[in-house]
């Protein structure tokens, strides 16, 4: 009996490994906001006027390049990227200054995700 603990605790971790892995691989490339959502009325063209060519590049090295123009004026943060609480949160560590952002992580396919941020805030985006 306790072989089987054993065998069905390794099993259940490997498979939780495995869904990590396949959310990290998804997840790698170029993405842009498809629709942005604050308090449920779509504020696309606010996001867009305000971070106008956003764009969120995740490697395999595990670190993410956010590029924008910010009213004129380039905007890029470096930094880590994680999932984690099995593969329902996305972490990303600004380099230049620790600041961590914590988003809630649905949807993740191949070509699309939705981000939440706090109780208001929804991105949808797609792969380029």
């Amino acid at each position: 009996m306790k072989t089987i603990s054993i065998i069905f605790i390794g099993l259940m971790l490997t498979m939780s490994s495995c869904k990590k892995v396949a959310e990290s691989v998804a997840l790698i490339g170029t993405w842009k906001v498809d629709k942005y959502y604050e308090d449920g009325a779509d504020k696309t063209n606010d996001f867009n006027t305000m971070l106008s060519n956003y764009q969120l590049k995740f490697e395999t090295n595990g670190t993410f390049t956010e590029t924008a123009m910010a009213v004129f004026i380039p905007l890029t943060v470096t930094g880590p990227w994680e999932i984690n609480n099995n593969g329902n949160n996305l972490k990303l560590t600004n380099s230049a200054d620790q600041t961590v952002r914590n988003y809630g992580l649905s949807g993740l396919t191949a070509k699309k995700m939705t981000l939440k941020e706090g109780s208001n805030k929804e991105y949808r985006l797609v792969k380029l």
